[in-house]
């Protein structure tokens, strides 16, 4: 069993050892020749869920020799590790914007009873600021974390959620579920691209970043990620 001060050093020894990989790819990568390496990246778990699988056959089919690794977390969480260096390439949310037919006014919906993740999501400190905005707070049955579990939930009949439209499109089209757009206001929130910018960025990471990003205009013009790309390319580091 590692001692407190073991565990530390396990920490610390992952980090070292990332930055050794990432810089024997840089040494590799002035030889030319493809892209190569590992990419830890992660993404929120609404974003996961309409961006991995469009991600991992973009990167097999453009660069084959990097190898990815997807991390699925809360996007507070995704910071941190990112800070860390756990992680290369990390989408973002900020913190004060999303929401998932027909329309519903915020000051209706929040008189519906809802289920919805605890307060330590940042998702959910979002509704909660928009809710006060109103002068309620939100009727909820029952806090849960986990979102298969919610959305089962809400499939039973037993109350309402508020979720990103990425989060439920599969169960709308398989008709399991059916979702209002909220409005008055309009919720909303930006995903962003960050990298660390107390490392280099490896080829592969850059690579792997750039992917994203255009997979992001991709899905966003063909109507599989409703929202709307930004003008130019916003990079956080």
């Amino acid at each position: 069993m590692l001692t407190g001060a073991g565990e530390a050093l396990r920490e610390h020894a992952h980090v070292l050892l990332r930055d050794l990989g990432r810089a024997r790819e840089a040494v590799r990568a002035e030889a030319g020749g493809p892209v190569q390496g590992n990419v830890t990246i992660g993404l929120p778990t609404t974003v996961a869920m309409v961006l991995t699988l469009p991600l991992l056959l973009a990167m097999r089919e453009r660069h084959p020799g990097v190898a990815l690794h997807i991390v699925e977390s809360q996007s507070g969480h995704l910071v941190e590790w990112l800070r860390q260096g756990r992680l290369d390439v990390a989408v973002l949310f900020d913190a004060q914007g999303g929401a998932a037919g027909d329309e519903i006014a915020l000051m209706e919906a929040v008189t519906l009873p809802v289920l919805l993740p605890g307060r330590e999501h940042g998702f959910r400190r979002l509704l909660d600021g928009y809710a006060s905005r109103t002068g309620r707070s939100w009727s909820i049955v029952a806090e849960v974390d986990a979102l298969p579990h919610l959305k089962r939930g809400v499939a039973a009949g037993l109350a309402h959620t508020v979720l990103p439209w990425a989060a439920v499109r599969e169960e709308i089209a398989g008709g399991t579920l059916v979702a209002r757009r909220l409005v008055e206001p309009s919720l909303q929130r930006t995903a962003m691209l960050a990298t660390s910018a107390e490392r280099p960025a490896s080829r592969a990471h850059m690579a792997a970043a750039a992917c994203i990003a255009s997979l992001a205009r991709d899905l966003v013009e063909r109507g599989e990620w409703k929202g709307r790309s930004s003008v130019g390319e916003r990079w956080a580091r």
